[in-house]
């Protein structure tokens, strides 16, 4: 018996993942007996490695956009780390939004250490004002 390596995922409205509630009772553990294959969720786990089909596309993203965003991360990991590198060498300006110290904080165009849900509302409220001036931190 051969069992998928790779679980096809839907996504809906605003790219939010669909799945179907599966609880104990109802889910049925595949027969392994004879199977060599590990299935494996589509994710990557902090510190794991990140497939380079997901890093071109994350290449790919960067070079499409106006400048990146990071929200909450310390970007310890070099996973994370790395696109932000590509985005500054790619002279896309890079913002942080984070309370504590990052990898990129010497590195990035503006940080903000107030807390980012507190930055993010005072950012939707000028946004909803449409006033001109940018968001202070």
């Amino acid at each position: 018996m051969h069992y998928p390596t790779h679980l096809p995922s839907s996504s809906g409205p605003m790219g939010m993942l669909t799945c179907r509630v599966i609880t104990s009772a109802t889910f049925a553990y595949p027969s392994a007996s004879n199977a060599v294959v590990f299935v494996m969720p589509e994710v990557v786990f902090f510190g794991g490695t990140v497939p380079r089909p997901i890093v071109d596309e994350c290449y790919q993203m960067i070079d499409a956009s106006e400048g990146m965003l990071v929200i909450g991360s310390s970007l310890s990991v070099y996973s994370g780390l790395r696109f932000c590198r590509y985005a500054v060498d790619q002279g896309r300006p890079l913002i942080i939004l984070n309370q504590g110290q990052t990898r990129a904080d010497n590195f990035c165009t503006r940080k903000f250490s107030d807390t980012p849900f507190a930055l993010m509302a005072q950012c939707a409220d000028a946004f909803l004002k449409n006033e001109q001036e940018p968001c202070h931190g």
